[in-house]
This record gives structure tokens, C-alpha cells and sequence, in this order.
């Protein structure tokens, strides 16, 4: 990114993380919702959220609240925070993360103002979040330390003024998405992370297929049984939930169903 950039003839100088509380890099974040998360309406959820790998708070949540589609939980970091000591436990204990009554009543209180209750209470309960990671850098290093598959990456680099007004530039967005649902899946029992294959006569004719799930780009690979199978490794799917795969352009993604509504 660059180190300056002029909005309206006010020059912006790009600043480290050091020079920022984290709170101030929250709100920030929270004020540029609609350039960052066009679609979503951002919340701040600090709700303790008790996990097989220790209790963990995140910093937001994102909401689909025109479709009622799907869901984040958010945790922002600067660059300097320990990565394995801090950063990587966080993500790690997000990505396994399932959410108590208790958990998904404050979402929906945060959001009482601005969303249809009903819809929102079921999307919640019957939808698992994906997790973002939002920080001022992200290097490489950040995205080795982390399964790919628990987590979705955004840097938003924060630029002050010489009056000292505070902006984020970010080359990434995290935007609600549509597309044509081209097939379903339905868990196998007994045979985790396989799914039986239904009315997917408009995927591609192929062994190996690049789906987007829960924020990471996997290979999955499709048997000659019309099974699709998740790809090796620490793959967190529900073993009791219909998955349907959805195509924007070249693009493929699997989102559960929220049964009863809009997925």
C-alpha cells in the first residue's frame, strides 16, 4: 500500500499499528462498514463464547440483514499482537466456536432496531458463523500459523491526517454475495466430511472442484458415486446440515441451509 494518499487535497500519511489503541482501530472499522463490508451491518459483539479449545471473545459481527443469508463473527487485531500467543488462539478457538442461547440472544439484542427478529433468531441458530480476521497488516506468516479453512483475511491499512482525522484503506471487501444454487449436498452418516451430490447437473464435469467455504477457496474432490468429499485436513463442517453450492460467474461457493427460510 502506499505510504501517502490525498482525499479532497488533505494528505493522509499511512500510520503502524503501535500508534493505535485497538479500540480506536475498531471504531474505525465500524465507521467504514459500508466501504468494507458493503451489504452487511456491522455490529460490535463481545459476547464470551465457550469453545472445546477455552473460552473466546470476538470483537463484531457482520449480518446479512436484507437477505437473512449468512453471517460473521469478526475479530480485529493489529500487527504488532503476538501472533501464536494471541492472534492464531483466537482464530483457532472462532473457527470451533459454536454459539450458546445465551450467545445468540446478545447478537440479536445488538441488533433489535434493525432486523426482522423471527428471521434473524433462526438464521443465528441454524446457520454456523465464518470468521474474519481484520488488522492493519496481515503477512504471510499470519496465514501460515492458521488452517486456511477457519478463516477469511482482510487488511485495512489505517492513514491519518496532519488534522488527525483517521481513515482506512483497503484493497479488499467482504461483500454479501448472490448467485444460481447449482447443487445440494447431504451429509453421509458415518462417512465425515462426505456429501451426497443432488442436482448438480450444472457443475462443471470434473474430479476436482474449487469451492469457497466459509471464507477459504479448498479443492474438493467428486467420486464417481456423485459424492463430493472435503478436502484433508481440520475441515470444521456440521455433520447434521444440508449444504447447497452456489455459482456467481466462474466462482462456487457452499453455504449451509437455514432450514424453514433463506439459506
Amino acid at each position: 500500500m502506499l505510504d501517502k494518499i490525498s482525499i479532497r487535497g488533505e494528505v493522509y500519511s499511512r500510520i503502524g499499528g503501535k500508534l493505535l489503541f485497538e479500540n480506536q482501530f475498531l471504531q474505525t472499522i465500524v465507521q467504514n462498514q459500508n466501504a468494507l463490508f458493503p451489504g452487511y451491518t456491522c455490529v460490535q459483539y463481545s459476547a464470551l463464547i465457550e469453545t472445546p479449545l477455552g473460552a473466546v471473545r470476538p470483537d463484531l459481527a457482520l449480518v446479512d440483514l436484507e437477505g437473512y443469508r449468512d453471517w460473521w463473527i469478526v475479530e480485529v487485531e493489529l500487527a504488532h499482537h503476538s501472533l501464536y500467543w494471541h492472534v492464531a488462539d483466537q482464530i483457532e478457538k472462532l473457527g470451533h466456536a459454536t454459539l450458546s442461547d445465551s450467545n445468540i440472544q446478545d447478537l440479536v439484542t445488538a441488533c433489535k432496531d434493525r432486523a426482522d427478529q423471527d428471521r434473524l433468531q433462526h438464521l443465528l441458530s441454524e446457520t454456523e458463523p465464518s470468521v474474519l480476521c481484520i488488522a492493519d497488516l496481515i503477512t504471510q506468516d499470519w496465514k501460515n500459523a492458521v488452517g486456511q479453512d477457519l478463516v477469511r483475511w482482510m487488511e485495512a491499512a489505517p492513514y491519518r491526517s496532519e488534522r488527525g482525522d483517521l481513515i482506512l484503506r483497503s484493497e479488499d471487501q467482504l461483500a454479501v454475495r448472490t448467485g444460481q444454487v447449482v447443487a445440494h449436498l447431504t451429509p453421509i452418516k458415518g462417512l465425515p466430511g462426505v456429501f451426497s451430490l443432488r442436482d448438480g447437473h450444472d457443475l462443471p464435469n470434473l474430479d476436482v472442484l474449487q469451492i469457497e467455504f466459509r471464507g477459504a477457496t479448498l479443492l474438493w474432490v467428486i467420486d464417481t458415486q456423485r459424492r463430493i468429499v472435503s478436502p484433508s485436513g481440520d475441515v470444521v463442517m456440521p455433520t447434521n446440515r444440508d449444504f447447497q453450492v452456489i455459482r456467481t460467474g466462474r466462482l462456487y461457493r457452499m453455504e449451509q441451509i437455514v432450514s424453514g427460510g433463506q439459506s
